[in-house]
């Protein structure tokens, strides 16, 4: 979809950088804690972004074609 690789790399590195803090949240402690937290909502912030640039570039090819 010529996407800027920099967005690429940052949804890539945010997403990993998300769930290791998800998993390290569940695995230091039982329940809610501030690593789940932080990893559940960045997740979520890659995939509205993502998704957004979706549609974005999407919309953007066909308009350039």
């Amino acid at each position: 979809m010529h996407s800027q690789n920099w967005l690429l790399w940052f949804l890539g590195s945010a997403l990993t950088i998300a769930r290791i803090a998800h998993a390290w949240g569940v695995i230091t402690t039982y329940g809610p804690s501030p690593g789940r937290a932080f990893g559940f909502f960045l997740t979520w912030l890659v995939y509205i972004v993502g998704a957004a640039a979706c549609v974005y570039y999407g919309f953007a090819g066909i308009v350039h074609n």
